[in-house]
């Protein structure tokens, strides 16, 4: 995990970084009457200080809230509809995602966090499962020797800063529930265990007003 600065907002964690300048420049937008929102679906992925992490079993989507006048956000206002299906798939917290992702079993195509450079594909892989022998009474490791703690400062009494935990950054990440009354971002968590490829069309639903609202994520081809 990276190191990454807390902000907080009404004694809330809000997601880090700021929004767009509207809400036009993310992949779909919506004017609703009280507020624009701009969304823009990852996959099973999930940013922060600039790296890329696992959602596990959960679909994400970032959403940015334009408000014309204060708006209480709420996550149970978002739901999701896959491949035009009656059925929704409604937000989860970000506390249920971290115990989620704690209980799932790992295996060699899960991964927490993913950066730009070191593999074959171009990524640096952390809190993957350790690698296997590649033959029979092998004992070397073809990824070097095993990491080490953190080594102390120079003077020997403080530790280097840490990284954050995992269920800390998707708090950190996940949408606020909170009265917005600026432009506010955040990550939204769906859960889905299928495969991705089966996804033909996905689209955001806004709850709670007189008629739910869809904005396309994902258009049918």
């Amino acid at each position: 995990m990276r190191i990454a600065a807390w902000l907080a907002a009404a004694g809330l964690l809000v997601a880090q970084g700021d929004p767009k300048k509207s809400a036009r420049e993310y992949a779909a937008s919506a004017r609703l009457p009280d507020f624009e929102l701009g969304a823009e679906y990852h996959g099973r992925t999930f940013f922060s200080d600039g790296k890329a992490y696992d959602s596990g079993d959960f679909l994400t989507v970032e959403v940015a809230i334009y408000p014309a006048k204060p708006v209480q956000v709420r996550i149970s206002q978002f739901a999701l509809r896959l491949n035009g299906r009656k059925e929704l798939i409604y937000a989860q917290p970000p506390g249920l995602v971290a115990t989620a992702f704690r209980l799932q079993p790992w295996d060699e195509t899960r991964r927490r966090v993913v950066v730009g450079a070191g593999t074959p594909d171009g990524g640096i892989l952390v809190g993957a499962p350790a690698p296997g022998p590649r033959f029979p009474g092998d004992r070397g490791s073809p990824q070097g020797p095993a990491p080490r703690a953190p080594k102390p400062d120079y003077e020997g009494k403080i530790d280097r800063e840490q990284e954050p935990a995992y269920d800390e950054i998707l708090k950190r990440e996940g949408l606020a529930e909170i009265e917005a009354t600026k432009p506010l971002r955040g990550y939204l968590f769906f859960p889905y265990r299928g495969k991705l490829a089966k996804l033909k069309s996905i689209d955001l639903v806004l709850l709670g007003g007189t008629e739910p609202t869809a904005i396309v994520l994902k258009k049918a081809r």
